[in-house]
């Protein structure tokens, strides 16, 4: 997309020098909130992820940028920053284009989807979460924003699905009471803290028995407490719906439950809140007409509610 002299004039902002590019590796975390992403080699045969951004998300990139030196100078090694330029920016700007440039972090990839059944990922996950939670309460008050609110998500949902997608409510509006008849009443109550926002399996480096880096913090800021706890457990039982009852969730509800992780309120409402967070999952798919995971993710919902006690007892041992 872009020539090298082109990619070598934008390094030179980091004070770096062009080898060579890498198209051939693969990179960690969505494409899709970047306009362009290469590996590139240095002089030094250092390793770097050049990112080109859309302007529309300058403000959130900056707010990242902040929050991961602020994590890292907190001693959470397994983040990794952007590097400042030599003018200490954030963000590159370079003929109305916008970039960013983190260390290039390889790992061993996930064996998919046995992995579930890693009781020392969970513990992992956990004491990462634990981490940033200890250490968050400091972070800058730019990085704060409104709450977000699955509640009103799914309303909102629910309203668009009656508009565009009548063929499914019935099915929907069964998992809808289900929600309604309890947690909706509550939802508001939840304790409040800082989230990852797409905490999952998939969003994390992994080294050989522990976690290298944990990637993609597009979505972060305020949540309910139990919202990266509600969307790992949600994702890591759709890979593998036997995961539920074993290995890496377990280990990971039973390590935050020991280091009283969330309250005993919060901990009431997790289960609707993981069904909650697959609303948004269902919209991915029905945005992309994925007709497929459109099906076999409300499959899933409802047998997250039909083995709702069985799951749970496995949980509290």
């Amino acid at each position: 997309m872009y020539s090298f002299q082109h990619l070598e004039t934008i390094l030179q902002f980091w004070g770096l020098k062009l080898k060579s590019l890498h198209p051939e590796i693969v990179i960690n975390g969505s494409p899709e909130r970047t306009e362009y992403r290469m590996v590139i080699e240095d002089n030094k045969e250092r390793l770097y992820i050049l990112e080109q951004i859309p302007s529309s998300s300058l403000q959130n990139k900056l707010n990242i940028s902040k929050t991961l030196r602020y994590f890292y100078e907190k001693g959470i090694t397994t983040v990794e920053p952007y590097l400042p330029d030599l003018q200490g920016n954030d963000i590159v700007e370079y003929v109305k284009q916008y970039w960013q440039i983190v260390p290039y972090i390889k790992g061993i990839p996930l064996s998919r989807p046995d992995y579930v059944f890693d009781e020392w990922r969970g513990t992992a996950l956990a004491n990462f979460l634990i981490d940033m939670k200890k250490h968050s309460s400091g972070l800058p008050k730019v990085i704060k924003g409104e709450v977000f609110s699955i509640k009103k998500y799914i309303l909102d949902f629910m309203h668009r699905v009656k508009q565009y997608n009548p063929q499914l409510l019935p099915e929907l509006t069964e998992i809808y009471m289900f929600l309604h008849h309890d947690f909706f009443k509550y939802h508001d109550t939840l304790p409040v803290a800082f989230c990852h926002g797409d905490f999952h399996a998939l969003n994390v480096i992994w080294r050989r028995n522990n976690i290298r880096k944990v990637i993609d913090w597009e979505f972060m800021g305020d949540k309910p407490e139990l919202y990266d706890v509600a969307n790992m457990i949600g994702c890591l039982g759709m890979e593998e719906p036997k995961g539920l009852i074993s290995g890496v969730i377990c280990s990971f509800v039973r390590e935050l439950q020991d280091n009283h992780f969330m309250t005993v309120w919060t901990w009431r409402y997790l289960y609707e809140y993981i069904i909650s967070l697959r609303f948004a999952w269902l919209a991915e798919w029905l945005r992309k007409n994925d007709k497929e995971m459109i099906k076999l993710e409300i499959v899933y919902m409802f047998l997250l509610i039909d083995n709702r006690r069985t799951i749970e007892r496995v949980w509290l041992k």
